[in-house]
């Protein structure tokens, strides 16, 4: 499990965030990598698009994957 994986499963478990993690040894880099790695079908998967505007603040986009 790399650096960022490790740091994110601590702050799942310091902050009581219910939820599941999986790890993968495959590449899940697009939703295809990610439906052969875990079994699940396209309509299974959302994605998370993060961007910072010109003041700094966070957007985030959350769509269909």
């Amino acid at each position: 499990m790399d650096p960022y994986e490790e740091k994110l499963k601590r702050f799942i478990e310091d902050n009581g965030i219910r939820c599941e993690h999986f790890h993968f040894e495959q590449s899940c880099h697009s939703v295809e990598d990610a439906m052969k790695a875990s079994g699940a079908k396209r309509d299974d998967f959302i994605k998370s698009i993060c961007m910072l505007d010109d003041d700094g603040s966070l957007i985030v986009g959350i769509v269909m994957g």
